[in-house]
């Protein structure tokens, strides 16, 4: 339903037709927000033939998609938030990506190493652009 024929149903003195038109632009707002949840994930997730990525790294991806990290980020610019973040965390605390290859397993230590990383970049990002949101 477009947009205009739903402000026109809603100058009708109608319940029902009003209450129809706001589950369909609620409906329509949460498919447009899975859509561009899945396209952060497939553009995260892009790898170069023949170079497979690390277990370590891919926790990070996903923890950060997951935990709703990349929600302000534009879909096309995803890629680079993280592998920003996963440069962050090599430099500034690489033990959190060892222990993820090591343990094979996301521990609370290490969930807490990639969420201040992540945080703190989301931070940096919002001071470089003024406090304005990506996307």
């Amino acid at each position: 339903m477009a947009l205009a024929e739903v402000l026109l149903a809603c100058s009708r003195p109608n319940p029902a037709a009003l209450l129809a038109n706001a589950v369909d632009i609620f409906v329509m707002l949460l498919l447009c927000r899975y859509e561009a949840y899945s396209q952060r994930i497939l553009a995260s997730l892009q790898q170069q033939p023949g170079h497979p990525v690390p277990l370590e790294d891919l926790v990070v991806i996903l923890f950060g998609i997951q935990n709703g990290f990349a929600d302000t980020i534009h879909p096309k610019d995803v890629g680079n938030f993280f592998a920003e973040a996963l440069q962050h965390i090599r430099k500034e605390n690489s033990k959190v990506l060892a222990d993820i290859a090591a343990s094979k397993q996301l521990t609370a230590a290490s969930e807490k190493g990639i969420r201040k990383a992540l945080e703190l970049l989301l931070k940096q990002r919002g001071a470089q652009s003024g406090g304005a949101s990506a996307a």
